[in-house]
């Protein structure tokens, strides 16, 4: 079976640096024209979503 991936979005470079060179464990899911990315390193644990209808990324603050 052939995947073909279609690019829709670029997470904001300025969050895309936050994370540029780190050893990171990403986990993604998704649901009805929402993802969530989570992003974990060794001191660094960040959620982010992404509405696919709106275009517009989110941080999750989690206290």
């Amino acid at each position: 079976m052939t995947l073909l991936w279609k690019e829709v979005d670029r997470m904001p470079n300025i969050w895309c640096l936050e994370f540029y060179g780190k050893h990171m464990k990403m986990t993604c899911l998704g649901n009805s024209g929402l993802l969530m990315l989570s992003l974990k390193a060794k001191r660094m644990n960040r959620l982010v979503t992404y509405n696919l209808l709106n275009k517009e990324w989110q941080k999750v603050h989690v206290s």
